[in-house]
């Protein structure tokens, strides 16, 4: 019927023949070809017979490689990089990458192939140097790029730079629109910033993170450590208040460290002696229901 199969194991003997053939005629005819367009337009099609249905992928990468050398146009950079991964070439991937980034018609297209080389740099290659490079380009690119944002994070946490990892959870709790996840990311970053004692810093980014989500138990807990080891005592105390109003707090517990920090932190006698009231009368209500 004179149209090759898409596969070469189902193609007949007949297709196979008359792609080599077309193939090898097309590579003859390329010494003749001193325009570079013209030379490309042919390693293409080498290339594309090559891969399909004569199934030689490294046949098809060493066209594309001649052909984006001779014109380096953006469909080539992006067939270059396609037989690439097909065949497993690093170095090839990483040039057709690079390639393809120069050329890029749009900013976010840039950024998502700068972090589509910089997964390949850590993963593959092992160049986390390099890679944290390509990541920053693409969040410098797009402060949106989630993956990019996570990749930092992880990097810098592997590397132990806590103060650089709660940077990137600022980032990416600026770059997120869940509340609650915002909140997360901000509290992480406070308890990093807190684990290297810039303590009014990691207290602002938990006060920050209660703004998204007051209900979040982890915000809670950092808040109510942060204000007692910085001795903000009264900061704490409204903290309690509002975990006892919103019932996110046991009542004899909450009332009973309010009572504490009133009478034995602030010195408001008047204060402690309400709370340790309400200590009892929450203690008394399951009694006096039983009964």
């Amino acid at each position: 019927n004179g149209v090759l199969a898409l596969d070469g194991m189902h193609a007949s003997q007949v297709e196979l023949a008359r792609a080599r053939g077309t193939a090898e005629f097309l590579e003859a005819l390329l010494l003749a070809l001193v325009v570079d367009a013209e030379a490309a337009q042919a390693l293409g099609d080498v290339a594309a017979l090559r891969s399909y249905p004569l199934d030689d992928p490294a046949a098809a990468l060493e066209a594309l490689r001649a052909a984006f050398a001779r014109r380096p146009a953006l469909h080539i950079a992006r067939a270059y990089r396609k037989a690439a991964l097909r065949v497993g070439a690093l170095d090839d991937q990483l040039a057709a990458l690079e390639g393809e980034i120069k050329l890029a018609p749009t900013p976010a297209y840039r950024a998502a192939l700068e972090t589509e080389r910089g997964g390949l740099y850590e993963r593959a290659v092992g160049n986390l140097a390099a890679a944290r490079q390509s990541y920053a380009a693409s969040v410098e690119i797009n402060p949106g790029d989630a993956t990019a944002l996570l990749a930092l994070l992880r990097l810098a946490l592997r590397d132990g730079d806590r103060a650089a990892a709660a940077a990137q959870c600022k980032k990416i709790a600026d770059a997120v629109g869940d509340a609650r996840v915002k909140a997360e990311y901000l509290a992480w970053a406070g308890r990093l910033l807190d684990a290297v004692g810039q303590r009014d810093a990691a207290l602002a980014a938990a006060v920050q993170s209660e703004v998204h989500a007051p209900e979040s138990p982890s915000v809670r807990f950092l808040l109510e450590r942060l204000y007692a080891a910085g001795d903000n005592v009264r900061e704490l105390c409204a903290l309690v208040e509002r975990e006892l109003r919103d019932g996110s707090v046991a009542a004899p517990a909450g009332w009973l460290d309010l009572g504490y920090l009133y009478r034995y932190r602030l010195g408001d006698a008047e204060r402690a002696e309400k709370a340790f009231g309400e200590v009892a009368d929450a203690a008394d209500g399951p009694a006096r229901a039983a009964a």
